[in-house]
């Protein structure tokens, strides 16, 4: 007596996978802390290895809260894929919302190309207003 029939079984894993994508690509997309944000006006945002397009909305609150006179380090060195929207929001972010407040904003390890991301170690994102540090 077999207590799933072939479909059942089938549709069971494909459930299971999709969890497990889903709670993979759910981790944190970047490593800070609430106290950091509200207190700082040095602020590190060190990105996880992998963000997807699923990190976004995350990504964009916690850059919306960043205090008008800030100082902005993104560090994405240990990055091995950031999805093309991401990278939109943060040279956004870098070139327009910073440049009105006041925001100084330091990008570090960007890679020009996350499909191949061993090439090269040049910025994709491009920072109109960043002063020479």
């Amino acid at each position: 007596m077999v207590a799933l029939d072939l479909l059942e079984g089938v549709g069971i894993g494909l459930a299971i996978s999709i969890f497990f994508v889903l709670q993979g690509n759910m981790k944190r997309a970047y490593y800070l802390s609430r106290e950091e944000l509200a207190e700082a006006d040095e602020i590190t945002l060190d990105l996880a290895e992998e963000v997807s397009f699923l990190n976004k909305a995350a990504i964009k609150k916690t850059l919306k809260n960043i205090r008008p006179g800030s100082k902005v380090t993104i560090n994405a060195e240990n990055s091995s894929y950031i999805a093309s929207d991401v990278l939109e929001l943060i040279e956004d972010f870098s070139n327009v919302y910073a440049k009105e407040n006041d925001i100084e904003v330091v990008l570090k390890g960007f890679k020009s190309d996350y499909h191949d991301a061993e090439r090269d170690r040049h910025s994709h994102v491009k920072v109109g207003h960043a002063a020479s540090i």
